[in-house]
């Protein structure tokens, strides 16, 4: 199995905001050089060697790009990649932007920005533009004091958030069964650990598997469900299914999204199940190519 795991990382444009001077005539962040994306990055030998190549795309909520940026990997597997002015308004236009990251052209795992566009949309927070008494942040008082440490605190919590991921190609099969139903069957080695830093936050679950029907000629239908679980929730789940008139078999790759909300902060397992139905003596249903990840959100 490989298994690949990194920190949830955030766009850090809300630090050059908050170095700003603030007054009734400067409002907003810089056009260029605005937004970074930070984190740390891990392969299976762990932390990533210096110099690794990371490549960081952010992408529209329809799927297009909307900005890259490339840097490398320093000690302990640190990076921090400048994006370009072009993301900037990107994000001030969606509020939907997902964040791709690539460690030598290897895909880590995507998932939601959630501080960036607090901090690009901050560059118009009105208690800002009428701070005519406040020459910096460190002077800021009242409600625009309360603004920023609010702020703070959210991105604070943010930028420890949980990615984890775990995939595989192990092979396991359900035959000869017929007419009966499988219910729940473990789909053994695929799993996926991860610890969850906050009590109040939820846990996006994504899996994608592929899964082999067949059938022999006397029966009508093969069918799965796979579903994914975190103790007794169900987080998401996929169903194919195969009726051929005589003997013959398919692939389908199966993807489900789904979340579990209520989990205590601390360690928790991700493990597949599957049930379904095999209507003839010849029938069965083999599961290959899985992949699990998991991204803690607010």
């Amino acid at each position: 199995m490989r298994e690949q795991q990194f920190a949830h990382c955030v766009l850090m444009g809300v630090i050059a905001l908050l170095a700003i001077p603030i007054n009734a005539q400067a409002q907003g962040i810089p056009s260029t050089d605005a937004l970074s994306y930070g984190g740390v990055a891990y392969d299976n030998n762990g932390p990533a060697a210096p110099l690794r190549t990371v490549d960081v795309t952010l992408l529209r909520t329809n799927g297009s790009v909307a900005c890259m940026g490339s840097g490398t990997t320093a000690a302990g597997g640190r990076f921090s990649v400048p994006l370009p002015s072009s993301c900037v308004a990107a994000v001030e236009s969606d509020n939907g932007i997902r964040v791709e990251v690539r460690l030598d052209n290897v895909l880590l795992g995507a998932g939601a920005v959630s501080a960036a566009p607090y901090a690009v949309e901050a560059k118009n927070a009105q208690a800002a533009v009428n701070a005519t008494n406040a020459t910096n942040a460190s002077n800021a008082t009242g409600s625009l004091a309360a603004e920023l440490s609010s702020l703070a605190a959210r991105l604070n919590a943010v930028e420890n958030l949980t990615f984890a991921q775990a995939n595989g190609s192990n092979q396991q099969t359900v035959a000869n069964v017929p007419s009966q139903t499988f219910s729940n069957a473990p789909l053994s080695g695929r799993t996926l650990g991860f610890t969850k830093t906050q009590a109040n936050t939820r846990v996006q679950v994504i899996v994608k598997n592929v899964v082999r029907l067949s059938k022999g000629s006397g029966g009508t239908h093969t069918e799965t469900t796979v579903r994914a679980r975190i103790g007794g929730q169900t987080c998401g789940e996929a169903r194919a299914r195969v009726g051929f008139l005589q003997g013959g078999q398919a692939d389908f790759p199966m993807v489900s999204v789904g979340s579990c909300s209520g989990l205590a902060a601390g360690t928790h397992t991700v493990t597949l199940e599957a049930s379904g139905q095999i209507s003839d003596q010849g029938g069965q249903a083999t599961y290959f190519e899985w992949d699990i990840q998991v991204t803690e959100l607010p």
